[in-house]
């Protein structure tokens, strides 16, 4: 016969605060107290007596002030663009293991799947796992703060410079999103809430796509351009699209300075005939 499971917390605080305030306050002793309140005599005694228990079970390997370190190190990297997923961490947590020589229940010190579970877990509220968008390393240096300080100087500089901030309607923002039909991608550990992580990988070698994206400040949006990765444009890969899109091809799939130029004869000198100046 199977041996049963004590239930753990089967009372709310509220119930705990009354029957406390009953031994103390009216005099009512703790066996009455816990009869009343259906509470264990003992954990009653325990609350009475300030004697609490802040985890159940035995203590967490690494322990708990580590783990609160690990969490912060995951938040970090992933904000960094280097997040981790399930695998590297336990390979961390070996690895930590092995250099201060600790006593632990992971075979070759390697955490299994059990406590990747109990571990997120326990920091559900800190920690999400979250598809990571994968980013060459060139791409992810190209935009630092000196890039966007000087960025934003120059825009200045050019609106003063034509009188733009009386014709909104010329000052355009193009954008492009890159799409990467990787089998590889990855979901990392980062903080709970994160939006769009990504991830720095040496370079990205799958099929790619690119949408170039642009509208004025009034709103007015252009076509959009999609670039494919490939040598030749087949004719089904352009249906079932947005109205007036323009499709081309390239080697690469990446949005390079000839699909630009091809971009601006095609789409933005095209659509802005009218423009005043």
């Amino acid at each position: 016969m199977s041996q049963s499971k004590r239930p753990y917390k089967t009372y709310s605080e509220d119930r705990m605060e009354s029957a406390v305030n009953c031994v103390k306050n009216d005099g009512v002793s703790i066996k009455r107290a816990a009869e009343m309140f259906a509470i264990y005599r003992t954990t009653l005694m325990n609350h009475v007596k300030n004697y609490k228990c802040n985890a159940i079970g035995r203590p967490t390997v690494p322990t708990r002030d580590e783990e609160q370190l690990i969490v912060h190190a995951l938040t970090k990297l992933a904000n960094w663009e280097l997040g981790l997923d399930r695998f590297q961490l336990q390979i961390c947590v070996q690895d930590y293991l092995r250099r201060i020589d600790r006593e632990n229940p992971f075979k070759n010190c390697l955490p299994g799947k059990d406590w990747i579970a109990g571990f997120e877990k326990r920091w559900k509220d800190q920690l999400s796992r979250r598809i990571a968008q994968n980013l060459p390393k060139n791409r992810a240096g190209a935009c630092s703060v000196e890039v966007l300080k000087d960025f934003h100087r120059k825009l200045k500089d050019t609106i003063e410079r034509n009188n733009l901030e009386s014709r909104s309607q010329n000052i355009f923002n193009c954008d492009e999103s890159s799409f990467q039909t990787d089998v590889g991608i990855q979901k990392i550990l980062c903080r709970k809430g994160s939006r769009n992580p990504h991830k720095v990988v040496g370079s990205v070698t799958k099929s790619t796509y690119t949408v170039l994206v642009c509208c004025n400040t009034i709103g007015d949006y252009l076509p959009l351009y999609v670039n494919y990765k490939a040598l030749h444009l087949y004719s089904n890969w352009c249906q079932n699209g947005s109205e007036d899109a323009v499709y081309k091809c390239s080697p690469s799939g990446w949005m390079e300075s000839s699909q630009f130029a091809n971009w601006l004869e095609n789409v933005f000198i095209k659509q802005n005939t009218k423009l005043s100046f």
